[in-house]
């Protein structure tokens, strides 16, 4: 190969042969060349021979930063360089064989960790598979209406919209705008945002949120007005009467449940209401068949009103829980944890008229399986809501079943009853929640502004006062 001077210009004018490669050394730096192959590729190459080797071997010099071809001057420099290496025992090729598979083991490396990072990101738990597990820790732990609540409000509000997240990732502000986005319904945000918090608590102790990141803190609860639906004396009148009907006559399907698409077989609903599934065009029978309702159903709905227990605390009371001698009935599970409760008269007289099922542990065992409870009477309730006349078209004046327990705080209220006495009545925690009944409480504050406005009166009037005046001065 002949060895020439090699300039720019020379280089620039060099074309492409047609065919194999046009190749000159460099009589500037030994071992330098130029080549150029039929397809125009030009390139930098060094020819050496490693001391003790016979082999001639080649070495490719690297395109500049650019990816573009070392100019003349930079190819001699780095050809020196090269040469410097070859002269200490160092192969070029090995290091660049070197080079290469670090950046192989570098690669695989990087391969690895995001394999591992994917794979630990998928293992992480979707709100969706977190709430499963999590409800089930809470019908554990918790009261069957608190877990209830929970469920409802994950199903309905929560998991539609956030079930895909991983938990993790939930922030604040997912949460504020889920919260934001049920303004018209305040008291069932309000319902869903204590139900996630409660979950992502769970969640950092259950190790699938760092600690103290729950994202319902700081996301402000929209104002509730508390239902003040308390039934008077007239209306409890007609719910006794409608009770009474209940089960002696029947009462005829709500109209309400008459219309529900789901929740009762086609051959029953045509035979109570003359209404099949679906056929919404055919109108209703004029007379209704009566349902005569169950004994223990209609009991259940009185001792609510003899007790002021939440429906769920009647419906599941056991026989073994029962002590009529002492009138005291033991709640295993209720809202604020086990607890025990007075029975009132009426109440003793009507779970003594209450028949006993042999093998069933419930004092309101189910028909159809008496090793289970009746549950909540819904139908019986909107049969009687409706023979009351207390099916209203506004939900805030609508009678629910809860408001009979309202209802029973109300009237011990009005009677005079401390509110820590109807607290313990009731069975609430805390005292401050039977002030809802505050304003209907008459106390030793009532007595005193009637004393002290009476006398104020009959002085005004002229007429002799009761009061004996308190001398700041007395005479020894």
């Amino acid at each position: 190969m002949p060895r020439v001077e090699l300039t720019t210009k020379l280089l620039e004018s060099l074309t492409a042969p047609k065919a194999g490669r046009l190749e000159l050394a460099d009589a500037k730096c030994t071992g330098l060349e130029y080549r150029i192959t039929a397809a125009g590729v030009r390139s930098w190459c060094l020819r050496y021979r490693m001391t003790g080797s016979r082999t001639m071997q080649r070495y490719t010099l690297k395109p500049d930063d650019k990816g573009e071809l070392l100019p003349l001057a930079a190819a001699r420099v780095r050809g020196e360089a090269l040469r410097a290496l070859i002269r200490d025992g160092r192969d070029p090729a090995l290091a660049v064989q070197q080079e290469k598979a670090d950046v192989a083991l570098k690669l695989a490396a990087t391969r690895a960790e995001t394999a591992r990072l994917t794979a630990a990101d998928d293992a992480l738990p979707t709100l969706d598979a977190l709430t499963k597990r999590w409800l089930r820790h809470v019908e554990a732990t918790r009261a069957p209406s608190t877990a209830d609540g929970y469920r409802r409000s994950m199903a309905l509000h929560v998991l539609p919209t956030l079930g895909a997240t991983k938990v993790c990732d939930l922030e604040r502000k997912h949460v504020a705008a889920l919260h934001e986005a049920m303004t018209a319904k305040p008291i069932g945000a309000n319902k869903m945002l204590a139900a996630l918090s409660v979950l992502m608590s769970w969640a950092e102790q259950d190790g699938a949120r760092p600690t103290n990141t729950n994202p319902c803190f700081g996301v402000h609860r929209f104002a509730e007005v508390k239902r003040q639906r308390f039934l008077t004396h007239e209306e409890l009148q007609r719910v006794g009467a409608a009770l009474v009907t209940a089960e002696t006559i029947g009462l005829p399907v709500s109209d309400v449940m008459a219309k529900k698409p789901r929740g009762m077989s086609k051959k029953r609903r045509a035979a109570l209401t003359g209404r099949t599934r679906g056929a919404d065009k055919k109108p209703p029978q004029p007379k209704q068949r009566l349902v005569k309702a169950d004994t223990f159903a209609v009991a259940a709905i009185r001792l609510m009103l003899f007790s002021g227990w939440r429906l769920h605390e009647v419906v599941t009371t056991r026989w073994s829980d029962v002590n009529l001698t002492l009138r005291v009935v033991h709640h295993r599970t209720t809202k604020t944890g086990a607890t025990s409760r007075p029975v009132s008269l009426p109440a003793v007289e009507l779970l003594k008229a209450l028949p006993r099922i042999d093998g069933s542990p419930w004092v309101f065992p189910a028909s159809r399986d008496p090793k289970q409870h009746i549950g909540k009477p819904r139908r019986l309730w909107d049969a009687v809501r409706q023979a009351a006349g207390l099916m209203s078209a506004d939900k805030a004046d609508r009678v629910v079943p809860h408001d009979l327990r309202h209802t029973v705080g109300a009237m011990g209220a009005t009677a005079g009853l401390s509110l820590p006495v109807i607290a313990s009545m009731l069975g609430h925690k805390q005292v401050s929640t039977t002030e809802r009944y505050s304003h209907l409480h008459r106390d030793a504050r009532h007595d005193a502004a009637d004393l002290v406005a009476e006398e104020i009166a009959a002085a005004m009037r002229g007429t002799k006062t009761a009061v004996t005046p308190i001398d700041r001065k007395k005479k020894a």
